[in-house]
């Protein structure tokens, strides 16, 4: 039955590069007030992508042995949450907010791109924590010695999730 989950679960890597293969292209529109939207929704699509190859990753059981129950699980919820989940609601509202206005505020196109870039930065972060934790702890190591590992990268959560608070 292992085997048997395992291979079904393996498939997915099909549908992840049905999606990298098949992802539209950008396109442009003569109306900039969409522009905000489509970018939100554009983003959404590529959390989606880098949240199923971390899955994926996840599921590979040699992996899991270093990423269960880390910081690396955080990253794949906080990814979809944040990434994929706020994304989408954010490009419903901005369509609404921003109907019939002829251009985005400057200021809402820089908070756009610092959200962007904060949470990339945290998703990584995370995703290191996770596996100096797990990596850390496999060898033997305490909890509190796997944290002091992880340490660096969570000052780069916190800093990232500043940024996070300041974009949004």
């Amino acid at each position: 039955v292992r085997e048997l989950s395992y291979g079904v679960s393996m498939t997915e890597w099909i549908v992840l590069a049905h999606l990298l293969w098949s992802r539209p292209p950008a396109t442009g529109s003569d109306d900039s007030s969409l522009d905000i939207p489509r970018h939100f929704l554009a983003r959404a699509g590529t959390w989606i992508q880098w949240n199923l190859v971390l899955a994926l990753l996840m599921s590979i059981p040699t992996l899991n042995v270093y990423t269960h129950g880390t910081q690396v699980t955080v990253a794949h919820a906080m990814g979809s949450t944040i990434g994929i989940n706020t994304m989408i609601l954010w490009a419903a509202g901005f369509s609404i907010i921003l109907e019939g206005r002829p251009r985005a505020p400057r200021l809402l196109t820089t908070a756009l791109q610092l959200t962007h870039v904060a949470l990339a930065c945290m998703f990584v972060s995370l995703i290191g924590a996770g596996i100096t934790k797990g990596y850390a702890q496999a060898g033997g190591a305490s909890f509190f010695e796997a944290m002091l590992a992880a340490r660096v990268w969570l000052r780069g959560v916190a800093v990232s999730g500043a940024l996070l608070g300041i974009g949004i």
